[in-house]
C-alpha cells in the first residue's frame, strides 16, 4: 500500500470500519497487505449462529455419508435427529443440501485446477472449404 502519510493516520481516518481492530490484532504489515489485497471488496463474516449451524450440517453430512447401508443410514438419521432435536426429515434435507453444495464445490475446484494447468475444453469447428464455392 503506498502511503503518503503514516499508516497509523490512515487507521484514524476510518474509525467506523474494522481497520483499527485489524491493525490492533495483526499489526501494521499484515493489515496493509490485507487492505491492499481486498481493497474495495465487501467481506461478510457469518455470525456464530450461522457458523454453528454449518458445523452441525457438515457433521450430519459426514456421518450419513459414512453409512454402509440404507438401514444404517436410517438409524444414524434417527440418532442425529434426536441429538440435534429435529425431525429425521430435516436431517435428510440437511444431508441433501450439503451433498449438493459439496458436489458444486468439487466441480468448481476441478475447473480451477484445469484452468491452472491450462487444460481447456477443445471445440471442434468445421471449416468450409474455399474450393467449394468455385
Amino acid at each position: 500500500m503506498s502511503s503518503r502519510f503514516p499508516f497509523e493516520k490512515q487507521v484514524q481516518l476510518f474509525p467506523r470500519t474494522l481497520i483499527p481492530e485489524l491493525y490492533n490484532i495483526f499489526g501494521k504489515e499484515i493489515t496493509e497487505k490485507f487492505l491492499t489485497l481486498f481493497a474495495g471488496t465487501t467481506i461478510r463474516v457469518p455470525s456464530t449462529k450461522e457458523q454453528d449451524a454449518a458445523i452441525r450440517d457438515i457433521s450430519i453430512y459426514e456421518t450419513l455419508r459414512g453409512a454402509g447401508s440404507a438401514s444404517e443410514s436410517r438409524h444414524l438419521a434417527e440418532a442425529l435427529a434426536k441429538q440435534h432435536k429435529m425431525s429425521r426429515r430435516h436431517v435428510r434435507s440437511i444431508y441433501k443440501k450439503m451433498r449438493k453444495l459439496f458436489k458444486v464445490n468439487k466441480k468448481l475446484q476441478e475447473e480451477d485446477i484445469a484452468t491452472g494447468q491450462h487444460k481447456v475444453k477443445r471445440v471442434h469447428v468445421k471449416r468450409k472449404s474455399k474450393l467449394r464455392g468455385m
